[in-house]
Parts: structure tokens; sequence; C-alpha cells
């Protein structure tokens, strides 16, 4: 899911890179700038038109023509095209998060429509139908709720996540398949928000006014803050690999050694999450860089953990299968420090940035 739009949208205006002009004082207290004529020409600009002038958290300036919005065409997946469901379904999901209001779907009514509207629902935030016909389905995707900015959007990808693994541990333990595939449906749940932050910010880039209701200062957090999502993501998607390898692990009697183990290899990694997201909220780059040091350990308990299975009396699948387990709490432990190491690169630009606005 790139965020990263076609070299056709984003090809150059045609103008220079920068116009200098002088600021003029009018009435003994307006500041007056004049217009380039050339920009003026390009974006169509008219007398007594509105101008949006956005303050930056850089103390620059963003200029905007008011009264034009920055709207995408209606998407189109032709069903006919696609080899199955799961391609169709693919295709909506990327038109959702490239920023398109409106998306239709072309394909005939029967089993395949019912199942790609449900699943779309249940995928996807602030998708609705508006209109359908026995050739297309019309799904109009709301526009960003102002009580869901991304910073919250994140906070509940978090939480949801930290369950999931505390829940995926805990069925693997004690081979509960049930509670298993309870956290294998919550990935759903976790990728709903993922897909919406991720469509809140490709809409930012489309039409930089709406930056302000993602709660974001500017475009320049938007790598960072794509980066934490996918981060977070990720450690969803493996606490959803314990959870299928504990619905896979069946008649087996672990090791009160070993359990205790897997408890204290799963407690330091859900540890370091934790500790890793509380460090984005707080931007704190000394508590990011401790979550870093802690990965360490996190690999020595791996590898003892691993020689005690090997010498265990299990059969050889569920070695397998509780070595990937092993592996998905090791990566979140990586994922963590990911998350951290985007912290401190953000606390250092920060300083720097401070720092070039006291010697302006």
């Amino acid at each position: 899911m790139s965020l990263v739009y076609p070299a056709s949208e984003t090809v150059s205006s045609g103008l220079v890179d920068k116009f200098t002009r002088r600021v003029q004082l009018t009435g003994g207290s307006t500041f007056v700038v004049s217009l380039p004529a050339e920009w003026v020409k390009a974006v169509g600009l008219k007398p007594k038109q509105e101008l949006y002038i956005v303050p930056q958290s850089d103390l620059s300036l963003l200029v905007l023509v008011g009264g034009k919005e920055s709207e995408l065409a209606e998407g189109l997946v032709n069903a006919a095209n696609c080899a199955d469901g799961e391609e169709a379904l693919r295709e909506f999901i990327a038109n959702y998060i490239a920023g398109y209001d409106s998306i239709k779907i072309k394909c005939e009514i029967g089993d395949f429509r019912h199942r790609l509207k449900s699943q779309v629902r249940e995928k996807l935030i602030g998708v609705e139908i508006v209109e359908e016909t026995s050739e297309y389905v019309v799904i109009q995707c709301l526009h960003g709720d102002v009580d869901l900015p991304l910073n919250k959007a994140l906070r509940r990808m978090a939480l949801l996540v930290t369950a999931m693994l505390q829940d995926s541990v805990r069925a693997l333990l004690t081979l509960d398949s049930q509670l298993a595939e309870e956290v294998i449906n919550r990935d759903d749940e976790v990728d709903r928000f993922a897909y919406y932050i991720f469509r809140q910010l490709n809409r930012s880039l489309l039409n930089p006014v709406l930056i302000q209701n993602t709660g974001m200062k500017n475009i320049r957090e938007f790598m960072p803050f794509t980066i934490l999502v996918r981060s977070v993501e990720r450690i969803a998607d493996h606490a959803t690999q314990i959870a299928s390898s504990a619905r896979e692990l069946q008649g087996i009697e672990l090791d009160d050694k070993v359990v205790e183990q897997i408890n204290r290899l799963a407690t330091n990694s859900q540890s370091l999450f934790e500790r890793s997201m509380d460090a984005v909220y707080t931007l704190d780059p000394k508590g990011a860089n401790d979550v870093i040091r802690g990965v360490g350990q996190i690999l020595n308990i791996e590898e003892n953990l691993t020689q005690l299975l090997f010498a265990s009396k299990l059969d050889a699948k569920s070695v397998s299968l509780l070595r990937l387990g092993l592996e998905s709490l090791r990566r979140v432990a990586e994922y963590s420090a990911d998350i951290c190491e985007v912290v401190v690169d953000v606390s250092v630009s920060s300083k720097l940035r401070l720092n070039q606005q006291g010697a302006d």
C-alpha cells in the first residue's frame, strides 16, 4: 500500500522554483505581498476570490486557492478484470486508500457481489452503499471524522495489538483454539484503522487544507507516522501468527520450564512494545534508546528456548509451530525497536528545526 502517487499526478507546474517579493507596509499596520502573475494564471485565480493562508509549524505560510475541492474522480473496480474476490477486494482497498470519495464496483448480482460488499464493510471505516443496480454498486467513502484524529487512531491500534499479544500467548500456552480464532479475527480491526490512517494521509497530500483535520502539524510528519503505523500493523500480524500456531497445536503437554521461558519471552516482548508506544506518545528519545537496547535480551531468551524445545520430547511438527511463535515474539521486539528509531529520528529533527528557527 504505497503512499506515493504516480508521476502523472505530481507533474511540475512549469513555474520557477521560487519568486522574490518585497513586503510593503500600508495603512501603518498592514503588510502586503503581491502575488506572482505566473502563479495567478496557473491556478486560475480571479479578483475577490478567497485564498487560504495556513501557518506551518516551521513559521512558513502555505497559500492555497479557496473554493476548489481537491476531490478525485470516482474510483472504479471492474470485477471482470479480477481473477477472484480477493483481487477485487484488494483493488477496492487500494482505491479507498488513494482517497476516492466514491468507488464504483462493476459486477453482476450474485454471491460474489454479496461477499464483496460484506468484506468491504468489515474491513474499512466509513463506507456506505449509496447506489446499486443490476450492473454495479457505488460505495461512498465518508470523509475523516474530526473525532478520530490520526494519533487517536494509532492509540486504538496499539491497544488492540497489546490485547492481541496477551491473548495469543495465552492461547499458545493453554492450547485454546477458540481464543486463538478470536485473536486472528481481530487482525481485521487493526487493518481497518491502518487503512483509515493511510486514506486520511493521502487525502491530505491531495488537499493540504485537510491536514488540520488529521491532528498533524505539517506534511513532514507523514513519513515517520506512516512507519509507526506500518510497524504496529506488522506486530498485529505476528500476534496473529502466534494465534495460528496455537490453533494448530493439539494434544501436547508443555514442560514447566518451557512454559516459564515462553512466559518470560512474551512478557519482555510485550513490555518493549508498550514502552515503545509510550516513547511515541511522549517523544522520549531516552526511553526509546532503552527499548532498542532491550532487544538483545529477547534474542538470548529465544535462543535458550529453542534449545529447550529441541531437547524436549515434542514431535517435530509441534516444535516447528512453537518456534514460529517464538520467532514472532522476537519480531515483536524488533518492530518495537523500529518504532523507537523513528522516535529518536523525529526528536533530533525537531531539535534541528528549533535551532534553525532560533538562528533566523
